[in-house]
């Protein structure tokens, strides 16, 4: 029987045509594996994890992603994962994190605690991403939040998701499946 971190070896090596690209991805799925050989986290293998996650090319960024979401309940450092990338400079890594803990693998509450935070993030590309996760993870305390983001937003395409978000689930509607 083929493992997962094998099975992403095969993938890397298939499809990813950059040898950079190939060897992050390839870093993660070694740090991965020596998380769950070793039953422990170390503080570098985490790293690189974050960095695959956080790459902006589509492969290691999925692989960093998924593997970091298959240590969640197993590592509590992976929450500060979470939160390191939710803090970054780039919005691209803010925006990810955020598009992360959409993953029922990631605890409701820190979940939660990360879109409060970035419903009012500077990027417009980062409110739209915590909004449209409030429905998915279908956090209704957070619906007085989002009211008060759109009496200030200006960004039409996060104004109207807020609208829509509100109606929807204020009638009971949760996240199409």
């Amino acid at each position: 029987m083929i493992t997962t971190c094998e099975a992403l070896r095969n993938h890397v090596a298939i499809s990813e045509r950059n040898a950079d690209r190939a060897e992050l991805s390839l870093a993660a799925i070694d740090c991965f594996e020596a998380a769950i050989g070793k039953k422990e986290l170390l503080e570098n293998d985490l790293t690189m994890l974050v960095l695959a996650a956080g790459s902006p090319y589509l492969g290691p960024c999925y692989i960093g992603l998924e593997l970091i979401l298959r240590l969640s309940g197993d590592f509590p450092a992976v929450e500060s994962a979470w939160c390191k990338m939710a803090q970054s400079k780039q919005a691209r890594q803010r925006r990810i994190a955020i598009v992360a803990v959409r993953d029922e693998r990631v605890s409701f509450g820190l979940a939660q605690d990360l879109v409060r935070t970035a419903i009012r993030d500077r990027s417009a590309k980062v409110r739209l991403a915590a909004v449209e996760t409030v429905l998915i993870r279908y956090m209704d305390l957070l619906l007085p939040e989002i009211s008060a983001q759109a009496r200030g937003e200006k960004d039409p395409e996060v104004l109207e998701c807020i609208q829509w978000v509100i109606q929807h689930m204020s009638n009971g509607v949760s996240a199409p499946q």
